[in-house]
């Protein structure tokens, strides 16, 4: 399925679309190299397209690529950094 991701920096927060779902991923820089995901929200979830990990995947590419630590108090984002190994490294 095609998607699409755009970041929107000055909200400090990154949208996916996939045909008739969104995604919305909120976050705050707490200083220079270190992004809090706080706040992950899918609307007209269809559960086979998992737009919120497609969103996670993106953000955190984003977040490899500028060497930022990610800190969360999002469950479900604690939740998916702990169940995949490639992103310890990054969690604070």
């Amino acid at each position: 399925m095609k998607y699409e991701v755009k970041h929107i920096k000055e909200e400090c927060c990154f949208v996916c679309f996939q045909e008739k779902c969104l995604a919305l991923l909120k976050y705050q820089m707490l200083d220079r190299e270190l992004m809090n995901i706080y706040h992950i929200e899918v609307m007209d979830i269809n559960e086979s397209q998992n737009i919120e990990m497609i969103l996670m995947k993106e953000v955190l590419e984003y977040a490899r690529k500028n060497h930022y630590r990610v800190l969360t108090t999002s469950a479900w984002v604690r939740n998916y950094l702990v169940n995949h190994p490639n992103c310890q490294n990054m969690l604070l």
